[in-house]
């Protein structure tokens, strides 16, 4: 509370020294769930989790001429998940504290802005770069982006560098997570109804926790998308080169298009993703020596993979061998109440094979459908709910190290509350 409390205060501080924009809000954000195979397949005698995670969030935006701030801090929890407790009540968990945004932007008289800090990043269909903000965390980046935007275009540079503390001499950092990662972005639009973008991502991680040595992997990329009057149509191709994590060649790709056609209140249409992986049946040293597994980085999985996120993590999901996904998707949409059906085809995009059997697992994992509603109850209040459900094949079983037909239907239902309001605001 002390540190919200500060935040505010610098903000009324910050208004009376000179007219500017300042900006007070916040966010709360509970989700109920009954997870009976989310993530994980069900299986028999298994009881379903059930619980309740909340996100709270107090941001101050500031602007005065040509220099821009955001603070943001947020709370994220389970319900009940305090360490300090007894039986006269709950005293808190300071742990759950963390800074979701705090940067400071300056716009050049040349027309360059530089922003500087925790941010967030949110690129094109968010394959690579998101802010996945399903979590309840969401995602931030510590990261130096300049930006030019003359007319339409868009030109962005990013940069950074992570460390886990302040060293006094190396640069060791855990291999598990990206030691750098930076960008060049590119948009505009090349009609009225077309727009294209390319991006140059280079991202690094380190050969183990004891070494400084980092491996690069480069991820060249083209989005696109078309809005006409009734049809909406995106795609984009990515190809990754460069080394992996433990040295290996990099040779990957990533293909996706869908689109929506629209009839009234209506809209339908359907989406195919393509995710290469590993043929574990090419026996080729050349190939094997070639890691042809796809990154997704900091892209979103949530919404593009099936809401039960069983592909969260490609290379655990999929047992190396990439993903297929061949979705139909069904929308309405009136002015307060949305509702979305997504049906999804899972498939293996290459050969996987398991244990030591000589033969390949058939490349079937499973058919899910996800059921969401959105409901505006108020300017600052929105209800969203859902059901989704999985019927596995056996490769999806066997992949997470089940028998076959140990598990049948695996169930997920959500209700999320997202209240956003605006405490102050003064121009």
């Amino acid at each position: 509370m002390a540190y919200i409390q500060r935040l505010i205060l610098l903000g009324f501080a910050l208004l009376t020294v000179s007219p500017a924009q300042l900006t007070v809000d916040a966010e709360i954000r509970p989700r109920f769930e009954i997870r009976d195979g989310y993530k994980l397949l069900s299986i028999d005698g298994q009881a379903p989790a059930v619980l309740i995670s909340q996100r709270s969030r107090l941001s101050l935006y500031y602007s005065k001429n040509q220099l821009s701030t955001r603070f943001s801090l947020q709370d994220v929890r389970v319900w009940g998940d305090e360490s300090n407790v007894s039986s006269t009540g709950v005293t808190g968990d300071p742990a759950s504290l963390d800074l979701h945004e705090a940067w400071a932007e300056y716009r050049t008289p040349a027309g360059f802005d530089l922003r500087i800090g925790r941010q967030v990043f949110n690129i094109d269909d968010q394959r690579l770069i998101s802010q996945r903000n399903w979590n309840q965390n969401g995602l931030s980046y510590d990261a130096l982006r300049l930006r030019y935007a003359p007319g339409d275009w868009q030109f962005d540079l990013a940069l950074s560098l992570n460390n886990n503390q302040e060293n006094t001499d190396g640069n060791l950092y855990p291999a598990d997570r990206l030691k750098t990662l930076n960008f060049l972005y590119i948009q505009g639009p090349l009609s009225e109804q077309f727009s294209n973008s390319l991006i140059l991502l280079g991202s690094g991680v380190t050969a183990n926790d004891s070494s400084e040595v980092i491996y690069m992997r480069g991820t060249l990329g083209d989005y696109w998308h078309f809005s006409g009057d009734k049809l909406d149509l995106q795609g984009s191709v990515y190809y990754q080169f460069g080394k992996n994590k433990s040295g290996r060649v990099v040779s990957a790709f990533l293909g996706s298009v869908d689109g929506l056609i629209q009839i009234q209140s209506l809209k339908t249409g359907g989406g195919l993703v393509y995710i290469s992986g590993q043929d574990a049946a090419r026996s080729s040293s050349d190939y094997q020596n070639t890691d042809h597994l796809f990154d997704l980085l900091y892209g979103t999985r949530h919404s593009n993979y099936g809401l039960m996120d069983y592909f969260s993590d490609i290379p655990k999901g999929t047992g190396g061998g990439g993903l297929l996904d061949v979705c139909l998707k069904l929308q309405y949409g009136a002015d307060k109440t949305s509702l979305q059906l997504d049906a999804h085809r899972f498939y293996l995009a290459n050969r996987v094979l398991l244990n030591s059997d000589p033969d390949p697992i058939d490349k079937y994992l499973g058919t899910e459908f996800d059921l969401s509603l959105k409901w505006k109850l108020h300017p600052a209040i929105t209800l969203q709910g859902g059901y989704s459900v999985m019927r596995p094949g056996e490769s999806l079983e066997r992949i997470q190290g089940l028998n076959p037909s140990d598990s049948d239907w695996s169930h997920w239902f959500w209700l999320m509350l997202d209240v956003k309001s605006v405490l102050f605001q003064e121009t």
